[in-house]
């Protein structure tokens, strides 16, 4: 049969943090605890191609451990957020910073669930407060962008964890968009990408079916399209 590839595990990477920032569930949760570096990032493993993404980061931690907490897309280089002109992100204090600070939305508050939503068509990037939307943060998004949270300053602890889209949402995405990991909890099919030369591909098929083990070729159950642009239930 011809291989696969479907949608990755976008997950926070373990090789693209700072020595300060413990990370546990599967790297989808993350405590950025303080040292003398006085700041703290972590970079998601997924950079971010063409289409409208969406990622929620709740927060664990209680209001005063916030202090200087933010979250956002940046390159995947392992520096100060907090100076880091690559940065867009929404700071706990409802500004934003790229890198410098200015007024942008709600303060954040322990308990909260931050979403974020990057339109890598029009190159824009919305953040969300508790499903209600602050807006455009930036505009003219351009580089290699990976999500990513931080902290600037020592003092400190967030504990958070992060949902790329393999988990229910706490809010619904904007309309148009989707989970980076491919969010199939709303529906959005992963992709199937054909490794095979085309003469090994003779009889594949891709679709839905019910779940008995049975050939795909004759199962009632089966609505696919085939290799050679028919499609199949069953004839």
């Amino acid at each position: 049969m011809a291989g696969m590839v479907c949608a990755e595990d976008v997950i926070l990477d373990s090789s693209k943090k700072s020595s300060n920032v413990v990370l546990s569930e599967g790297n989808l949760r993350a405590l950025l605890s303080y040292n003398s570096t006085g700041w703290s990032t972590v970079i998601a493993n997924k950079k971010l191609e063409q289409g409208r993404w969406y990622f929620e980061v709740s927060l664990l931690s209680n209001t005063n451990s916030l202090n200087s907490f933010l979250v956002g897309v940046r390159n995947n280089r392992v520096t100060n957020p907090w100076t880091d002109s690559s940065v867009k992100a929404y700071v706990f204090n409802g500004t934003k910073r790229n890198p410098y600070a200015s007024t942008y939305g709600e303060s954040m508050a322990g308990g909260d669930v931050i979403g974020v939503a990057i339109d890598m068509y029009d190159n824009e990037i919305y953040f969300y407060r508790n499903g209600v939307g602050q807006g455009i943060a930036f505009d003219g998004l351009s580089g290699d962008l990976y999500p990513f949270i931080g902290t600037g300053s020592t003092g400190t602890t967030p504990d958070v964890r992060v949902n790329f889209g393999d988990s229910s949402w706490y809010y619904s995405p904007p309309s148009g968009f989707i989970g980076i990991s491919g969010d199939p909890g709303i529906g959005v099919p992963a992709k199937v990408s054909l490794l095979s030369n085309t003469n090994s591909l003779n009889s594949f098929l891709v679709g839905v079916r019910n779940n008995s083990v049975t050939n795909p070729w004759t199962n009632s159950s089966v609505k696919a399209y085939v290799f050679n642009g028919t499609k199949r239930n069953p004839y």
